[in-house]
């Protein structure tokens, strides 16, 4: 019964894709502060602001995007293996 248990756990799908996509999400979140900080930096360093204006409008952009995905993206919905032994809606 324990290796059935463990395949039903293991088996439930999306698991893998909805993490999978909320990393991908941080990822684009980092990458995108990354250019603002780098365009910051920049314009510290003496680069004309507006040379950069839109190279600032597309990261932030892309990190309200990727933070907005990463709010609403839910979290799975998986049983553990406690609850395959006894269901919730067993209790």
């Amino acid at each position: 019964m324990d290796r059935t248990v463990a395949a039903l756990v293991a088996s439930q799908d999306g698991a893998d894709q909805k993490q999978a996509g909320g990393e991908v999400a941080k990822k684009r979140l980092a990458d995108a502060e990354a250019r603002i900080r780098k365009s910051q930096a920049a314009i510290a360093a003496g680069v004309d602001p507006t040379a950069l204006v839109e190279v600032i409008n597309a990261a932030q952009a892309e990190r309200v995007a990727a933070q907005a995905e990463i709010n609403n993206t839910p979290a799975p919905d998986l049983m553990d293996a406690a609850e395959v032994y006894e269901p919730p809606w067993v209790r």
